[in-house]
């Protein structure tokens, strides 16, 4: 009895063809990092002070690796990106404080605080030339301020029954002289001229008495 041999078996009928998978490719902010600008908020707590006097300048930057303020600050220290301080400064002139926050890469943002040293008002003279007049004579005021951003004249008083007035408005004219009209001095006694000086720490005041005599 002759036997088959046994059907020869098809290697490829059970087999699973291999695919490769289907890769969705990343987009540019996957691949590479988002590098975030600095951002700054840097502030006074006056934008004006007197002489002698003290500012305190606040800063709160992000996203930086080094800190700086200029002048007479230097090197801020920087914590995990971040970097928040204040600082009392006593500038002698007004002073522009410059924040420089360098961040990743070449970023670099910046900040400009201005602090104002405004001199306080004075009325270093206030003179009448002369002082003592005849009636309907001529008189000369004449002052002399320092740090004045407004100044008013006036005829505060006069002898009773006298017309006289004068009510002026001249700015900052920090050194002025003004003649007095000789109809002003109409009548016997005491005219007296008040000098108003508006400014830092104003205003200030200060008087002259014209006497005119018999």
């Amino acid at each position: 009895m002759t036997s088959t041999p046994p059907a020869p078996i098809d290697a490829t009928s059970n087999s699973k063809t291999s695919q490769p998978k289907s890769v969705t490719p990343k987009s540019a902010s996957d691949l590479v990092r988002k590098v975030l600008p600095p951002t700054i908020t840097f502030e006074a707590d006056r934008s004006q002070i007197g002489s002698g006097e003290s500012v305190t300048l606040r800063w709160t930057v992000t996203n930086v690796v080094s800190v700086e303020v200029f002048p007479g600050i230097g090197a801020i220290t920087v914590e995990n990106g971040h970097a928040t301080g204040e600082r009392v400064v006593a500038p002698t002139d007004t002073t522009n404080y410059r924040l420089i926050a360098k961040g990743a890469g070449s970023l670099v943002a910046d900040s400009l605080v201005t602090v104002e040293v405004a001199r306080p008002v004075r009325i270093l003279s206030f003179t009448a030339t002369p002082q003592k007049a005849a009636l309907k004579g001529e008189v000369a005021l004449a002052w002399e301020t320092q740090g004045a951003t407004d100044i008013t004249l006036e005829l505060s008083s006069a002898p009773k029954s006298s017309l006289a007035s004068l009510s002026i408005h001249v700015g900052a004219a920090n050194g002025y002289n003004i003649r007095i009209d000789p109809g002003v001095f109409t009548r016997f006694g005491d005219y007296q001229y008040q000098l108003t000086a508006r400014g830092y720490g104003g205003p200030k005041q200060a008087t002259v008495t014209v006497s005119v005599l018999q």
